[in-house]
Parts: structure tokens; sequence; C-alpha cells
């Protein structure tokens, strides 16, 4: 069974391991750049990186918070924060179209 971040919060059914971490790394870019990519992943993925967004430093330590808490894949905040702000943006400049046509009558 592939484990994914949905899977996240569900506490001790899920069976998350090291691999899961690597290829989850390796797939939202954290890996070391002086490492050659036919090297095996566990020389080219940057796990320092990776568990330093979610505020851990070791593998043990961040299955703990996956199993106890529901965590998103890195850099999904930042594009709801982007998603946000576009929306704010949007809805601004759309109140002042409104504003700007009234009293030509």
């Amino acid at each position: 069974m592939t484990v994914t971040f949905e899977d996240s919060g569900k506490g001790s059914k899920v069976n998350l391991t090291l691999d899961d971490v690597r290829s989850w790394a390796v797939e939202y870019g954290f890996v070391k750049m002086n490492v050659a990519a036919d090297k095996p992943i566990a020389q080219r993925v940057d796990l320092v990186a990776f568990f330093n967004v979610y505020k851990t430093s070791a593998f043990s330590v961040f299955k703990q918070k996956f199993k106890s808490k529901r965590l998103k894949p890195p850099n999904e905040d930042q594009v709801s924060r982007d998603q946000q702000q576009m929306l704010n943006c949007f809805c601004a400049d759309a109140q002042l179209l409104s504003t700007a046509g009234r009293g030509r009558d």
C-alpha cells in the first residue's frame, strides 16, 4: 500500500517508511544539487531540508507527527496563501471597477 499525505493523522494504522519520505522529498524537489542523478535516492535526497518544513529533524519525529496530525505536502500552504492573495486582489479590483462606474449618469 502506498502512503500519501491523505493518510496523515490516521494514527498507528499508517505504516510510513523512510522510503516513502525519501520519495516525497524527491517528488517535491528536495534534492542535493551536487549529487549525480544516477546515484541512489538515499544519496540524492535532502531530508534535512524536507524535515525542516515540518519543524522536525529526524525520521522518527516526522513519523510520529505524520501519524498524529493532518499534514499537507510541502509548499501547499504557500500555494493556498498565493491563491488567497489573488482572490483578495481580484475582489479589490472588482470593487474598484464597480465604484468607478457610479456617478457617470
